[in-house]
């Protein structure tokens, strides 16, 4: 059995407590129809249809109401260390970045509350409830649960409070975006490669939430219309200690392949599982830390990974996807933060800046308008280009796919593969 130590919690990131995170209650503010964007230039922040004049001042200066962010996130369980810890230091950053900037308009953006989601989805809802009726936040931003974020489509769309989510919203969802890799695109990198190296077989190893069954779909599907078999499929707890068992079985089935939906350290516990069963084919797993990738490659060679553009970098398919991802690297590196977590990062430096380039495109800071102005918008992040309409709340169905499949040599990531 394999067993992981809790991490304990980072201490501050330097600046944050610039950050005018407060637990008062947060001032609300009408719309307004004259736009003067208050955001630097060399933020990066851009809209369509939007103008930008540079300007000087910090957040805490500024004479305008604050905008208020609430937060929900895994700081505890199986959620945290791999994903929504470092998203919530990107979140950080951005506020930081934008608030030296000048804030959005003028206005500075306030974290109000940063909620404890535990890895647990019913513990998500509790806090986008109290986020929604008592804290009164402006917008809403979650971490990884993809439970969780299903199931408050009806109270964000009720209150109609602007969200977004790591993980894909619920179809339909009006008020929920998507700020993080495309699964789809994931998807197409993982399958991709395996049909690019003239495997016609996989094993699929999914784990038992939303984010695993939508994944599972997508893959199910590219292997129908591709000629590919699924020659073995299970599901495993999101907290499994040992696949041993499991990778056993995906052996004995004789697949060209294993992919997964797995996240976080069960990626190290089926790594070592497979080895610990005797497979020798190659392991493609979805997203995650490259600590956790370069863990699970020592225990199994054969492990190849999905690897987002931050983690890739200088390996970049486009200048403007480039671009954005140097502006972060450079500002990330500053703070001297773990290079390892800095995709899920950039989840939480995305999702900033999307609702600032929005906020400053519309003059709307939450409610209707700001929806409207989501899902009219581009931008240039720095896990994709984002373009969102009113029926792609992920952003990525109409854009490069800016993913790749990576695979650790001893400590060096070489880039194998790219779809696009």
């Amino acid at each position: 059995m394999v067993r992981f130590l809790k991490k304990p919690r980072a201490p501050p990131d330097e600046g944050e407590d610039a950050l005018l995170i407060s637990s008062g209650r947060p001032v609300h503010r009408a719309s307004t129809g004259l736009i003067s964007i208050a955001l630097a230039a060399g933020l990066g922040i851009t809209a369509c249809g939007s103008s930008s004049s540079g300007s000087g001042g910090s957040g805490g200066s500024s004479a305008e109401s604050p905008i208020t962010i609430g937060v929900s996130a895994a700081e505890t369980g199986y959620l945290s260390a791999s994903s929504d810890i470092p998203f919530l230091r990107g979140l950080r950053y951005a506020v930081q970045s934008i608030n030296n900037a000048g804030g959005v308009n003028g206005h500075p953006l306030k974290i109000s509350a940063v909620l404890d989601e535990q890895s647990i989805a019913a513990t998500g809802v509790a806090n986008v409830n109290q986020l929604i009726n008592q804290d009164h936040v402006d917008v809403i931003m979650a971490g990884s649960d993809s439970t969780a974020c299903a199931s408050v489509q009806s109270a964000i769309t009720a209150a109609k409070t602007p969200m977004t989510c790591i993980s894909p919203p619920p179809a339909g969802s009006a008020y929920q975006f998507q700020v993080a890799a495309s699964v789809p695109g994931m998807v197409e990198d993982m399958m991709g490669y395996i049909k690019s190296r003239h495997i016609t077989s996989v094993a699929l190893v999914g784990v038992t939430t939303v984010y695993g069954q939508i994944i599972a779909k997508i893959i199910k599907g590219f292997a129908a219309k591709n000629g590919i078999k699924i020659a073995f499929t299970t599901t495993v707890p999101p907290t499994s200690t040992d696949l041993t068992a499991t990778m056993q079985k995906v052996k004995a089935a004789h697949p060209g392949a294993v992919v997964d939906s797995i996240t976080g350290p069960e990626h190290v516990v089926e790594a070592k599982g497979a080895a610990a069963a005797g497979l020798s084919v190659p392991l493609i797993q979805i997203t995650d830390t490259t600590d956790v990738f370069q863990e699970g490659a020592q225990a199994y060679p054969h492990l190849y990974f999905v690897t987002l553009p931050p983690q890739a970098y200088p390996s970049i398919p486009t200048p403007a996807l480039a671009a954005a991802v140097k502006k972060f690297v450079t500002f990330y590196q500053g703070k001297k933060a773990d290079m390892a977590q800095i995709a899920a990062a950039a989840y939480g430096w995305d999702a900033v800046h999307i609702l600032a380039a929005a906020m400053a495109k519309s003059g709307a800071y939450t409610g209707p308008k700001l929806q409207a102005a989501l899902q009219t918008l581009t931008y240039q992040g720095t896990n994709s280009l984002y373009k969102y309409s009113a029926a792609d709340h992920s952003g990525e169905q109409n854009v490069p796919n800016p993913d790749s499949i990576g695979h650790f040599s001893g400590s060096k990531l070489e880039i194998v593969y790219n779809a696009s």
